[in-house]
């Protein structure tokens, strides 16, 4: 009997050991663990800051981009608007443009009337022929601004000035002359 109770005993302090080294083991990969989860949930953590940063950068730039489109909208919005003011101001222009041309043809006719002959030798019955388009006439005035200038205050000259009379218009490509 004793032998077994020294068997048991010796089964007991190995079964003790066992357990105090498996204890001992299980406590170590327990520490390893916690520091393994310590690195990672620290790592995580880093991650989550970054990713945090990048949504605040990403939504700071979706603020500045909608700013910006919310600007080119609105500066697009002007365009238009001074597109249609520059497109009525071309067509008061035109109408003053027009509105010129025929006082000085007024004008012509008046001053024919009134006298026959002039100190130049030009007399002021002559009047100048135009073959062309009443836009072609108008660039005629925009190569000679003088002229498109006085129209408009309504102190127009008789006659068109002599570099523009007997010859070719190099801009327009149309003979100008003057009938006498």
């Amino acid at each position: 009997m004793e032998e077994v109770s020294e068997s048991f005993k010796m089964a007991l302090e190995l079964k003790s050991a066992e357990t105090a080294d498996l204890r001992r083991k299980t406590m170590q990969l327990e520490e390893e663990t916690i520091e393994d989860l310590k690195v990672e949930v620290a790592q995580l953590r880093h991650r989550k800051e970054d990713l945090e940063a990048l949504l605040e950068l990403r939504g700071e730039g979706e603020k500045l981009l909608n700013g910006r489109c919310l600007t080119l909208l609105h500066n697009l919005k002007k365009e238009i608007e001074e597109r249609k003011k520059l497109k009525i101001d071309c067509e008061a222009l035109r109408f003053k443009w027009l509105d010129a041309y025929h006082k000085i043809e007024l004008q012509n006719a008046a001053d024919a009337s009134d006298d026959e002959c002039r100190k130049d030798g030009y007399g002021l019955k002559d009047t100048v022929i135009f073959s062309i388009t009443p836009k072609l006439w108008y660039n005629f005035l925009l190569n000679f601004p003088d002229l498109f200038t006085l129209a408009i205050e309504g102190r127009a000259p008789v006659r068109p000035p002599a570099h523009a009379v007997h010859g070719r218009s190099r801009s327009l490509g149309v003979h100008v002359s003057m009938r006498v």
